[in-house]
């Protein structure tokens, strides 16, 4: 799901396109799909200041594939009009 959905914003031309991935192994296959920045959240820290810090004015659309866990703070993760 995430490769493909990194590949259509590629493709419509969303700015920036960041992806969030848990294992290392993804890291490399985000980029060559066309991610301006991969998150790797297996490496532990604070994966939601990365996040914030690619658009700090927030993103136009958040496409959360992990669910509630995460789901409020991608909402905050949204820009005004997002």
């Amino acid at each position: 799901v995430g490769s493909m959905l990194v590949q259509m914003a590629t493709l419509c031309g969303a700015k920036p396109v960041v992806a969030v991935v848990g294992a290392s192994h993804k890291v490399e296959t985000c980029e060559a799909l066309g991610a301006d920045v991969v998150v790797d959240k297996s490496r532990g820290g604070d994966w939601w200041a990365e996040v914030r810090a690619a658009a700090p004015e927030g993103f136009a659309a958040v496409f959360d594939a992990n669910g509630v866990a995460t789901l409020s703070d991608s909402y905050e993760a949204l820009a005004r009009t997002g």
